[in-house]
């Protein structure tokens, strides 16, 4: 069967029983119909999104050599064809091919994915090809994308711990100079800690005034102290400066003594503070039970002339903790609420349902089969 992807396929499902059809609803709306055969695969699936302007999409699927081809057919609220497309999956529900046309007809996209032990190595589109390299732990060493004449577009390297956790990440443009660099530290438990995002030099280009000329002063001064890094992928002296990225500076990363994250702060060097130093911009907070079940969590966004806070304390909102499913007689789920959430499954089997399990029905069998009745 196929699986979920940002494509919208269907997942291979679970269930027991020869499944006719499932119609979903969402808060009291139909939401979904999903037909299937009578060997268990997904044959066709109509979705109603109530919050979009693509409110209904169509798929139909058909199987053949391992392989799952999905056309579809997206429309507006006005009921017009607004996309119409097909993707194709392999065995392990990977995208293998996909092509989508605009509601004239006119192909925007189509690409080919090609996969070797189930990891992908080489991506084609229209107006580029990407290539993906591994090493012997199946890590991603490298990215590099080119156009259609086999000129380098961007290139992506990636670094590991001993431990196989990403160390560093370097970004490289269509002159192999450097223009963005990621480097992550982790504890001794190799839990992440922190993680520091450099960029090439921005042009920084107040509207002239006195403050703006002050911010300006404080941006060179901060300059002066941040790691430059001026060489490209060759090892090559570049004629200008790399520092630390001032929007998305550093985030660092707290944990409790069960490992659980508590704390995720993000700084970054504003130039038109008056600090010259790393300021917070987005503080993140979480507590846990005695179970490690998140039970709290705050946000809190550090603004020029005010701070944005909220928060979330699932100990105290009863409609959080209230969780209802509800099964038949197959043990399929029919019925599901968590919170505000409601959905509802109507299941429609290709042979009849069996009676309810409630005991009297449970003898009955074992007596039919030992006495061949």
């Amino acid at each position: 069967m196929c699986g979920y992807n940002q494509l919208g396929a269907s997942k291979k499902m679970n269930y027991k029983g020869k499944i006719k059809s499932i119609r979903e609803t969402f808060n009291g709306k139909l939401s979904s119909v999903t037909k299937f055969d009578e060997s268990g695969n997904i044959i066709e699936i109509d979705s109603w999104s109530h919050m979009r302007n693509r409110a209904y999409r169509k798929y139909i699927k058909n199987y053949q050599d391992n392989n799952c081809i999905t056309k579809y057919t997206h429309y507006d609220r006005e009921n017009d064809i607004y996309q119409k497309g097909c993707f194709v999956t392999d065995k392990n529900d990977n995208v293998i091919y996909r092509l989508i046309k605009n509601k004239e007809g006119k192909k925007i996209i189509e690409s080919e994915f090609i996969f070797k032990h189930n990891k992908i190595v080489q991506e084609k589109h229209l107006d580029k090809n990407i290539d993906y390299n591994y090493n012997n732990e199946k890590k991603l060493l490298s990215k590099i994308s080119t156009d259609n004449n086999g000129n380098t577009i961007e290139s992506i390297f990636w670094e590991y711990t001993e431990f196989g956790k990403v160390k560093s990440k370097k970004f490289y443009n269509a002159k192999n100079e450097l223009f963005k660099y990621t480097i992550h530290e982790y504890n001794k438990n190799n839990k992440k800690i922190k993680k520091f995002n450099y960029a090439r030099e921005m042009k920084f280009s107040p509207v002239p005034n006195e403050k703006s000329e002050r911010a300006m002063r404080r941006f060179e001064e901060i300059e002066k102290n941040m790691v430059h890094f001026n060489q490209d992928a060759f090892g090559k002296n570049l004629d200008f400066k790399f520092h630390i990225d001032y929007f998305k500076s550093q985030t660092n990363y707290f944990y409790d003594s069960r490992g659980n994250l508590v704390t995720k702060v993000k700084l970054r060097y504003r130039p038109d503070f008056i600090e010259t130093e790393l300021t917070e911009s987005l503080v993140r907070t979480f507590k846990y039970d005695e179970k490690n079940k998140l039970i709290y969590e705050s946000e809190m966004i550090v603004r020029t002339d005010w701070d944005d806070f909220t928060e979330f304390d699932y100990t105290k909102d009863k409609s959080y903790q209230e969780k209802i499913k509800k099964f038949d007689s197959y043990g399929n789920l029919i019925y599901e609420k968590e919170g505000i959430i409601e959905k509802t499954f109507d299941i429609e089997y290709y042979s009849e349902k069996p009676a309810p399990n409630n005991g009297y029905n449970s003898l009955w069998q074992r007596v039919k089969s030992k006495f061949n009745l």
